[in-house]
């Protein structure tokens, strides 16, 4: 969990300070040609959507899975949105 200036929780509850790697980062990227630092975001555009297309995928596995199990029911979307207003 990301606390205030820099600061982690561990799982265990301990607190330490870390590095600012984000700021060193931005810091780095600004020392780049414009070139450079157009191709970055490019290709940090492109792998943020090859992973939600990885995420989206096992969400659909899983919940194919659970609908073949009998877990899930078919809803009218009224029906799902009446069921998340309840």
């Amino acid at each position: 969990m990301l606390l205030s200036r820099g600061l982690f929780a561990c799982a265990n509850g301990c607190i330490f300070e870390a590095v600012n790697r984000f700021g060193d980062v931005l810091e780095s990227v600004e020392t780049l040609p414009l070139e450079d630092q157009q191709e970055l975001v490019s290709i940090i555009q492109r792998r943020l959507r090859e992973h939600r297309r990885a995420e989206l995928a096992l969400t659909v596995k899983a919940a194919r899975r659970e609908f073949s199990a009998g877990r899930c029911q078919p809803a009218s979307p009224d029906e799902i949105v009446r069921d998340v207003l309840a």
